[in-house]
């Protein structure tokens, strides 16, 4: 019973909260800066670094009706440093690194915290009630649907924060009529995932109209449930390749 307070009165439409003061709000700060150092000796520095930072505020994330908000603050950084180096006046060598990273949470709950037990749910390890699963700080209302809304924290928030390596080398050589090419290059992807799964009640036969809450739902004896657990995806890949070429110029004497 101790979620009846989320549920909106029987004089009270849902779709009344989808006005102006819910709508989502983007936050998004951005710097780049780049420096370029030619020397005679070691050949031309370009030095690049670029930070994005943003958070994505949605009042109505998975719930219907105020109270669950949730953000999705997200961070991508890109580092490159190269070099270009005139060997001799008919050779060059191009030599570059580079890390790319994107990090991002999704839906990550800002309110409707609390114990389980608290809002009427048993609980506990060993009985046939909700176990808390996820990481400390993630524990609050499950998700109930209802016919025609739904209240509660999304159930599912995820961290991903993805790093690519990136180091690349070509190398360019004139020999008479020829312009010979050689390189390579070589990148190693990380996937990291982090799966916060929340608990999760479906009843379609909660409410038979609007504002008209079932027995099922006062008995506390919902159509279905949904335990979950923290869940870890790591993946790793690598990607290496070569090249030669030979373009040569005919004579037009």
């Amino acid at each position: 019973m101790a979620t009846l307070k989320f549920i909106p009165l029987p004089n009270t439409g849902v779709s009344q909260y989808i006005t102006s003061g819910q709508n989502q709000k983007v936050v998004d700060d951005k710097a780049g800066q780049r420096v370029d150092l030619l020397t005679q000796r070691t050949g031309n520095w370009s030095m690049y670094y670029v930070f994005d930072d943003a958070t994505v505020n949605k009042p109505l994330p998975a719930s219907s009706v105020p109270g669950f908000p949730t953000t999705t603050p997200s961070r991508a950084q890109l580092a490159v440093l190269s070099n270009t180096k005139v060997l001799w006046p008919d050779a060059v060598n191009e030599a570059r690194i580079s890390f790319t990273r994107s990090a991002v949470i999704t839906d990550q709950p800002s309110a409707g915290f609390g114990k389980i037990g608290d809002f009427g749910f048993k609980t506990g390890s060993g009985s046939l009630g909700i176990i808390p699963s996820g990481p400390p700080g993630f524990e609050g209302l499950p998700q109930l649907s209802f016919v025609n809304f739904t209240i509660g924290n999304p159930t599912l928030t995820t961290f991903q924060p993805n790093n690519t390596w990136h180091a690349s080398e070509n190398f360019s050589k004139i020999v008479g009529r020829h312009t010979l090419k050689f390189g390579g290059e070589f990148r190693y992807f990380q996937i990291n995932e982090r799966n916060i799964w929340r608990r999760t009640e479906a009843s379609p036969s909660m409410a038979r109209k609007p504002g008209t809450i079932s027995p099922t739902y006062l008995l506390g004896a919902p159509a279905g449930y949904v335990q979950c657990s923290f869940q870890v995806l790591d993946s790793r890949s690598h990607y290496g390749g070569v090249y030669g070429q030979d373009s040569f110029t005919s004579s037009l004497a």
